[in-house]
């Protein structure tokens, strides 16, 4: 897979990547009489073995603090699409597994299949979002990541610096240091919380296993030894991630936007759309046909969970 960053450039020459360093001495040797067509038609880069991008380093090694800030800022605002994302999905399906007047509403019916498939897609689609913003890929939002940015001593001034900026209050930029040090370091709290060795770390093995052998991937042979997460395990680490969340929109992007009140907004959201929802054996329904008395039925059934 390719790392996605040109070969021949200046950074990648400093890399401690053997991959680009190899290309890096092939792109440079001179070239033989029988290379030198094929290389005019490649722009005189000569092919290479697959690149595994896990090998190479992270470009912001190379990037000056103020790259590295901007950075961080855009992988903020990105986690926070997908974390929103990862709301929204939640919030719309949680009435559909503790609801239960909704439940008793859809009943055995074949409108029930539909509100399976519905409801199985959002919690599908809740853990992915959920998911991504833990990825261990360096081309990808990761919160391990961030925290390491924000680890950053030159990092870390710049953020107080730009923000102690906004006032000449003798003194302003010490309180400044002192709050964003606080949230630094509950984000690191938490995320240690799900590292090895933290007490949420089973819970995110059962996750990650779940993301990469059900969800994003599929196996040719099903895992029977999987521990899947429980819901309270899900609900505790979506949780944390709001946490954290709110923690960095203050810390790295200097606003107040607490993911917990876009939640309170989508759940209202999903009470009014959910109250008209029913199978065609419940009364109101506009294709209403009523059960028969003691008729077997191999209509499908609800799986109740409780809170």
């Amino acid at each position: 897979m390719a790392c996605g960053r040109p070969r021949t450039s200046q950074a990648l020459t400093e890399s401690s990547c053997a991959w680009h360093r190899c290309a890096r001495a092939s792109d440079t040797a001179p070239a033989t009489a029988a290379e030198e067509p094929r290389l005019r038609l490649t722009g005189g880069l000569r092919p290479q073995p697959p690149h595994n991008a896990s090998s190479c380093p992270p470009t912001n090694i190379f990037m000056s603090t103020t790259q590295k800030l901007d950075e961080l800022k855009s992988a903020v605002k990105a986690a926070e699409d997908e974390l929103l994302l990862a709301v929204m999905f939640h919030e719309t399906w949680k009435p559909t597994a503790f609801d239960t007047g909704l439940q008793d509403r859809m009943g055995n019916s074949y409108a029930t299949n539909s509100f399976n498939v519905v409801r199985q897609s959002l919690r599908r689609e809740m853990l992915l979002a959920l998911m991504r913003v833990w990825d261990s890929d360096h081309r990808t939002v990761r919160m391990t990541a961030i925290y390491d940015t924000l680890k950053n001593d030159a990092v870390f001034d710049a953020i107080v610096a730009e923000r102690a900026s906004k006032s000449s209050v003798p003194g302003f930029a010490d309180i400044i240091r002192s709050t964003l040090d606080e949230k630094r370091t509950a984000v690191h709290s938490l995320i240690q919380k799900y590292k090895k060795a933290g007490s949420g770390n089973a819970a995110f093995k059962k996750l990650l296993a779940l993301r990469h052998e059900r969800l994003a991937h599929r196996k040719k042979e099903a895992n029977t030894t999987m521990v899947l997460p429980s819901d309270q395990e899900i609900q505790t680490f979506y949780e944390d991630t709001l946490e954290i969340m709110k923690q960095l929109e203050s810390l790295v992007l200097a606003t107040s936007f607490d993911l917990n009140q876009a939640a309170d907004v989508y759940r209202h959201h999903a009470q009014f759309f959910w109250a008209s929802v029913r199978g065609e054996r419940t009364e109101g329904h506009p294709n209403y046909r009523p059960a028969l008395l003691n008729t077997p039925t191999t209509l499908p059934m609800i799986e109740r969970r409780t809170k």
